[in-house]
């Protein structure tokens, strides 16, 4: 896998880049933009900025048959990092990520990687 992954039309006029993966012993981190950035008043604003937070849901399953789950993160108007849990196995092969938008009428992405291309800290 080459990163960045452009996922467009997850959030409305941006693009979301995921910019690469790390693991450590905590949690998987997912490392992301978003372009063009949004101002820095975006969650106080009315109409359409009111919603344009970083609201996404992340799905994680790996060939072992493990569920991973969301565990928040921090993000600025352009970049940001979402915690997955737990951390993948050394045993793992591949893991399948299913990024979905916070609103439902958006596209889902789908894309698999190979374990061993989430970088272990």
């Amino acid at each position: 896998m080459r990163w960045p992954y452009t996922l467009e039309g997850i959030i409305p006029h941006t693009i979301l880049s995921i910019n690469g993966m790390d693991c450590d012993e905590f949690a998987i981190r997912l490392r992301y933009t978003v372009s063009p950035p949004f101002p820095a008043d975006h969650r106080d604003g009315n109409g359409p900025l009111k919603w344009q937070r970083l609201e996404w849901n992340i799905e994680i399953r790996d060939d072992l048959g493990t569920f991973y789950h969301d565990a928040g993160g921090e993000a600025d108007p352009h970049e940001g990092v979402r915690s997955v849990v737990p951390c993948v196995p050394q045993e793992a092969i591949w893991v399948m990520i299913t990024i979905r938008p916070y609103l439902r009428d958006h596209p889902i992405y789908h894309f698999t990687i190979k374990a061993s291309d989430i970088l272990r800290a």
